[in-house]
Order: structure tokens, then sequence, then C-alpha cells
């Protein structure tokens, strides 16, 4: 026995024992009110879903449980009516489950039960093995440590752990080398007869009502390959799908599904092949916010417990309101802002929800006559002009409510502003704009216009990942050769008072002049007041 037995065995417990006290049933009225649940399932093989033993690829169990588990979506949640996903209202929790690679079982133990009880489901098929005795390259390698278990008598959860070492090994060297491998000599397969589905299978699911999405034709990690490839591994497939069904899927599942395992010219594929919504394994609950190339979905075994189900769709809900919980926020606030200052950010908050908009900014300004301070990126860093859709194919498309989308769209839609970015190993993590129109208050509704060969810094935003690497730093150098390049003569910047690391930076970069502006609205009713800004005391901050 080894950890990944013991943790089986807490979960089960523990899901178990909040069930039987009630807690599930309090949580799940708390927390699951609404959002899109998508829940993904593999296959019914005893090696994908057993707990205790290694089990085989090509035995299959579980069709009881698995009933009793998409009886419970339905009477939990609603299925959705339409797989146009952003047509949906998403103001009460519905429901999609989802099958990936097209195994065999999932035709003759899931299929029949889903339309039995017309449960709404997608099933992403990897197409090169579809019709053959052909393996995918992992199950290449789970057949290989079946055969060993059998051969060693390992114990499920050793072997298991052995197993899942090895493909993380494969998966951080490159599935591509260990493809080459097994081209010098695959191990030899027993007669066990397919594992894969054939193309009447999945034609009859596709009569019965279920949507067939791709899912590659190789199953390979799309981000490890060239363009061509990855073009390749995706149009092919999409071609096999409609020459066998008649039918042009619009939606796509990643192989491996992580945030790792695709990037940003996977998805500009993806939209060329008339993809209109992808789905990766993140775990969480997809709101009205999210983007429809980074749909997220719950891992389901068809062997787990319904009280272990209930425990993976209340932490699925609860970990999507922590991302935007204010106390985590408020912590965020704490390590930038100092304590004093987070608490008066924490007031004007509570002031808006009275419908009462306060702020301050120190509202500095210098002219482009002298040497303007520089500092490197990191050394894995690199910056982009942004447009919109790689705004909001990233992950800071998820950060912020509508309002705020809706004020970013605008500005990448404007003349007026330019939007640039910093990316790390592919992925955008920081954001910020120039202007030569107007200065903008949002909270409280004032602007004041520029003057010709006049900018302004607009807001930067990092991931949490990203911060305390010197970005802002790098990026306000970068901004400011940016608008001196465009004939401006002098930059403004508004910080608000409490970002006292911003504001250092702003005088490292020459904006030191300016005046304090604070602004108040209630309701129509708006309020300003300016006054001159004491430099020796905010140098000292």
């Amino acid at each position: 026995m080894n950890d990944r037995f013991f943790f089986n065995l807490f979960l089960v417990l523990v899901s178990f024992v909040l069930s039987l006290t009630g807690v599930l049933f309090l949580m799940r009225k708390m927390l699951v009110k609404r959002g899109l649940y998508v829940f993904n399932y593999h296959s019914f093989s005893t090696l994908e879903n057993d707990y205790w033993k290694y089990g085989s690829l090509f035995a299959s169990n579980y069709r009881r449980r698995f009933e009793k588990q998409i009886m419970l979506f339905d009477k939990l949640l609603k299925g959705i009516d339409t797989f146009e996903l952003d047509t949906l209202s998403l103001d009460e929790p519905r429901y999609l489950v989802t099958f990936d690679d097209g195994y065999k079982d999932s035709h003759e133990i899931g299929f029949p039960m889903l339309v039995k009880h017309a449960i709404p489901t997608a099933l992403f098929i990897a197409t090169g093995p579809l019709g053959t005795d052909g393996l995918l390259w992992y199950d290449e390698v789970r057949y290989r440590f079946e055969k060993k278990a059998r051969k060693r008598g390992w114990g499920g959860s050793r072997a298991k752990k052995e197993l899942k070492k090895e493909l993380a090994v494969i998966k951080k060297q490159g599935f591509l080398s260990y493809r080459e491998r097994l081209k010098g000599g695959q191990d030899q397969k027993e007669d066990h007869g397919p594992l894969m589905m054939d193309w009447d299978e999945v034609r009859a699911a596709c009569r019965q009502g279920i949507q067939i999405g791709c899912h590659t034709r190789t199953h390979p990690i799309l981000a490890q390959l060239a363009q061509e490839d990855q073009e390749t591994e995706i149009k092919i497939s999409m071609e096999e799908i409609q020459s066998e069904t008649g039918y042009r899927p619009f939606y796509f599942a990643y192989p491996q599904g992580d945030s790792a395992s695709f990037d940003r010219e996977t998805v500009r594929l993806l939209k060329e092949q008339g993809i209109r919504y992808a789905f990766t394994t993140i775990p969480g609950v997809n709101f009205d916010f999210l983007s429809p190339y980074r749909l997220k979905r719950i891992g389901i075994k068809a062997s787990d417990p319904i009280p272990v189900v209930k425990l993976k769709l209340i932490v699925a809900s609860m970990m999507e309101k922590l991302k935007k919980n204010r106390v985590l926020r408020f912590r965020e606030q704490l390590r930038q802002y100092g304590f004093w200052p987070s608490l008066r950010r924490a007031g004007k908050k509570v002031l808006r929800v009275l419908g009462v908009y306060y702020e301050s900014y120190y509202v500095l300004h210098r002219f482009l006559d002298g040497e303007i301070n520089t500092s490197p990126l990191p050394g894995d860093a690199e910056v982009i002009k942004v447009s919109y859709q790689d705004f909001e194919e990233s992950p800071f498309h998820d950060l912020f409510p509508q309002t705020k989308r809706d004020l970013y769209k605008e500005r990448f839609s404007s003349g007026a502003y330019e939007a640039f970015g910093v990316k790390r190993g592919g992925k955008l993590v920081y954001l910020t704009w120039i202007a030569t129109d107007s200065l903008d208050f949002e909270y409280f509704g004032y602007e004041i216009k520029l003057q010709k060969h006049e900018g302004v810094l607009v807001d930067s935003i990092a991931l949490p990942e990203a911060r305390r690497l010197g970005l802002h730093m790098s990026m306000n150098g970068y901004r400011l050769k940016r608008l001196k390049e465009k004939g401006i003569h002098k930059v403004y910047g508004a910080v608000i008072t409490e970002n006292i690391p911003a504001i250092k930076t702003q005088i490292k970069h020459g904006l030191d002049k300016g005046e304090k502006i604070t602004g108040l609205r209630v309701g129509k009713r708006v309020k300003i007041f300016r006054k001159n800004i004491n430099w020796d005391k905010l140098r000292k901050k």
C-alpha cells in the first residue's frame, strides 16, 4: 500500500461522512446555483477506474454505478437543451456529459444509458485507431505496465504509482521521442479484441443525438508539435469525421487537456477549422465569463461512489468561488499595498455597494525630452502587441466581471488605445495599455482630454505568478519609448493613492510632477477635488 491507496481511502471516507451528516446537501444548496458543469469520462475499464487494483485495459465494469451517477446529474442539475453553448442561460446550474478518446465500452455500456435517460452527451474521438486493434500511445504505456503488474504480482496501488511516474516522464521529455522508441519494437499484444470503437458505432452514436467532437488523430500533446504538425492532427481528424459521418464537428477536446497541452497557435488552428468550443481537463465550473476555447470539466470515474461524485461537484464550485473570493483578494492587496491602505480600499468597496464611489489618484506626468530608464525582462519573457483575440484566449479574460471585459473590448476596438503584453512560456502573463485621447477615471465617470502630442500610461495587470518579477518597471520604460516614437512629448500616469509600489515605479521613470485628484460620485452627481502634491512626503512612501 502507498500514498495513492490512502488518498482513495480518505476520499471515500470523507465523502460518505459528509454525505451522511448532511454537510454535502447544505454545501450544494449554497454553492451549486449557476454555471455549466461539464462531467468528463474516458472509459469503463477497470484499469481506468478501479481504486484499489491495477485492473485491465480490456475489462469493463461499473454499469450500475454509472447509471446512478447520470441520474444524480439529472436530479441536481438541468441538462443543456442546445449544444450551442453561447446561447445558454447560465442563471441556473446546467450540465453536459462528455466522453474522451472513443473507447468501445463507452458505446456498449455508457451510450445506451445516456440515451435511455436523455442525458446531453458529447463524444470526442481520436480517429487514428478507430476500427483497428491499435492503441493510442499512452495506452501502449498502460498496457506494458499491465503485463508487468500481472507478471510480478504488483499491488494495484504500487503499479499505478509506477505508471503515473512513467507517463509524467514521457510528457515532460516529449511523447514524440517515446513514439520513436515504440517504432523500434512494440510489445506483443495479446488477442483481446479491439479497444476502440469503429465507425459504425460512431455513426450510431451520432444518430442517437450524441454530439461528435474532434480529439485529434493520434492524441498528441499539441503544444509539443510544430505548427504544421498541429494542423495535420486537427485537420485530418476533422476530415475523417466528416467523411465517415457526413457531419462537420464544431466541438473539440484538447488531448491531455491541461494548460500546458495547447497554445495560442492551437486555438488559431481550431478557429480556422470551424471549431467553436474547445474543452480542457482543467477542473472547474464554466460561468458566463469564460473563453469558449478554455471550457473546464470535472473528471469523474465510472467507479466513483455517489458521495464522491457529489463532493467533486461541490469542490469544483467552491474552487471557482474562491478564485473570486474577497478574502483572497484582500490578501493579495495586503502584499501589494500594505495593511492600512488595504483597509481603506476595503472601505471604498463597501461604499460602492451602497452606491457611493470615492477614489483618489495621483496624476503624475513628465516630458519625454530626457533619458528613459529601462530594465531588462526576465530571460524567458518577451513583449508582444496584444489583440482582443489574445486577451479573450488568455487567463486575463476570466479574471474580470462582464463590465470590465466590455470596457477592455472597447479599448481594443478604439484607435486611441494600444495594448501590449508579456509572454512567459507561451502564456500571456502581463497586460498593459497606452492611450493618446484621454485620461479616464472610470470609478466616478470623469476624464481629462489630452492635447496634441500628449499620451497616457493606462492600466497594467499581472497574473499572480508573474508578480514581483520587475515587469512593471520593464514595461513602464517600454511604454514610454513607444509613446516617444509616436511623437508624444508629455506623458501622464494616474495611480491610485494606496498603490505605493506603482507610485515608486512612476517616480523612478521621471513622472514626478502632478496633482492629486479625488472623485466622489453618488448616483449621477459627481464632485471632483484637486490639490497639489507634497512631493517630499510622497517620495518617502
